[in-house]
């Protein structure tokens, strides 16, 4: 059969895919609280999403199945997933929490947490070819984990601002981030 390519859409209510180009509703995931992040997995396998009620719900659009991480302290507004789509990054609050998806998945497995910021978490972003995690939030940091290896900071800087923005370009070997008084810095990245 035809694969059809899909648009998620997040809201109150859960998620709803719906078809590119004709805009018809496909799939429908219904959780009864708000969803406030979702982002597809690389392989578009799994829709992971960041819930108003503390926790990320997932659906394995391949399998046919769904389920939940909970413990977070407070809404899950981020959500990442490296390259290889083996790890789901995300953050509630100033704390990032890493969920790895290979093998059998996260279910009963225990997250790295990754802290090193004070205030909420605004900006999550892996990088798109390696293994770099960046992070940064309202308390002016700007922190790059590399979450495979250890649960310390790779290195850190303090901005002038809350961040506003993170992207990486299309190599990975540089970061540009903006903070919201508007100045944006641009970060070379070493192998």
């Amino acid at each position: 059969g035809r694969t059809v390519a899909e648009l998620a859409t997040a809201g109150n209510g859960g998620v709803r895919l719906h078809a590119i180009g004709t805009g018809v509703v496909t799939r429908d995931y219904a959780w009864p609280d708000a969803c406030l992040t979702a982002s597809w997995s690389p392989d578009g396998r799994v829709l992971a999403s960041g819930m108003q009620d503390g926790s990320v719900h997932y659906w394995n659009i391949a399998a046919g199945n769904q389920s939940q991480m909970r413990g977070y302290g407070s809404r899950v507004q981020l959500t990442s997933w490296n390259a290889a789509g083996r790890l789901l990054a995300t953050a509630a609050a100033e704390q990032i929490v890493v969920w790895d998806f290979s093998g059998r998945g996260p279910e009963g497995t225990e997250p790295l947490q990754l802290a090193a910021h004070t205030a909420r978490l605004t900006q999550l972003a892996f990088q798109p070819v390696g293994q770099l995690l960046a992070a940064g939030g309202r308390d002016h940091r700007l922190s790059l984990w590399r979450p495979t290896a250890n649960a310390e900071p790779l290195d850190a800087d303090l901005l002038g601002d809350e961040l506003a923005l993170l992207r990486w370009s299309p190599d990975g070997r540089q970061l540009l981030a903006a903070d919201r008084g508007g100045v944006l810095s641009l970060y070379s990245v070493e192998s």
